[in-house]
């Protein structure tokens, strides 16, 4: 749990990898009971690639409906469309599969579907200002799962970003609950990710390490994740370059990038690379331990 306050609030409860999205989300959409799950896709994935579809075959008649319009840059105007959309398809669920704008545009959709927000101007007076970390939102009743397919590595916390460009103005918007609940890492996923895009996420990931590793507010668990982190994603990533078929090395790269000082700085609990396994966040206070295998 995440203390905000008086208030807790659930944090992520696993990142799962070892087997296809299609099959992990579909158990996860069965272990959360969601029947109406509205899926927010790359439009690369979802139009010049079967993955999307796989998905889709994979939850059945667990399906509500797909939107694959999220521009580079996730805006105000989309964000309330998409949420009008999911909205009306009575979604219990909603999934991000793609980069860092996919994801951020499920977390603010989520707080547009609690607050019936459909038009931009709605979302005035929700944003984070200096003296308010987190939004006046209420919690959520419909959540989200994270399928990644870059290593912007947004999915490992509860801000989005979003643009107003009416004003031309980027607003952060943040609440505990808009952290997903599950994150899910197939490599396949990241296969038609253009190579720029692939390695330029991934420098900044790297970025993001040596940053906490250079904070003036040391943590000694924090140092030793992020410079494991960074150890597997320099290799991954020159693995990768070298040969853009190798998965290994790809869930390498995606399994590094969470190791980030805003991320491990709550302590998680790493599960070795073996199929099938589930590594779930944990408050600071737990113990670091092996995930439990399914």
């Amino acid at each position: 749990m995440h203390v905000v306050g008086s208030h807790q609030y659930p944090t992520m409860e696993s990142v799962i990898y070892g087997k296809p999205a299609a099959e992990a989300l579909r158990e996860e959409a069965e272990r959360l009971g969601a029947k109406r799950v509205y899926l927010i896709a790359s439009r690369t994935l979802n139009t010049t690639t079967d993955e999307i579809e796989k998905i889709r075959k994979g939850l059945g008649d667990r399906h509500a409906a797909t939107f694959d319009g999220v521009p580079q840059h996730t805006t105000r105007d989309v964000v309330t469309q998409i949420a009008r959309h999911a909205s009306e398809a009575r979604a219990d669920l909603v999934v991000a599969i793609g980069g860092g704008s996919v994801v951020d545009a499920a977390k603010i959709v989520l707080m547009c579907i609690e607050h019936e927000i459909f038009e931009s101007a709605g979302l005035d007076g929700f944003e984070t200002t200096p003296d308010r970390r987190f939004g006046p939102f209420r919690n959520p009743k419909v959540r989200m799962i994270a399928i990644p397919s870059t290593l912007s590595g947004g999915e490992y916390n509860s801000g989005a970003l979003v643009t107003d460009t009416s004003r031309k103005l980027k607003q952060i918007f943040n609440h505990p609950m808009m952290m997903p609940r599950s994150i899910i890492l197939d490599p396949a996923m990241t296969r038609y990710t253009p190579e720029k895009l692939w390695l330029g996420s991934g420098t900044r990931a790297m970025d993001h390490g040596i940053e906490a590793i250079c904070s003036s507010r040391p943590n000694v668990l924090v140092d030793a994740v992020c410079q494991q982190g960074l150890r597997y994603l320099h290799h991954g990533l020159l693995r990768t370059k070298a040969n853009p078929d190798d998965e290994a090395a790809r869930l390498s790269c995606s399994s590094a990038r969470g190791c980030r000082r805003s991320d491990c700085s709550r302590g998680c609990r790493w599960a070795p690379a073996t199929p099938s396994a589930t590594c779930s966040a944990a408050p600071a206070t737990s113990r670091i331990t092996s995930a439990r295998l399914s």
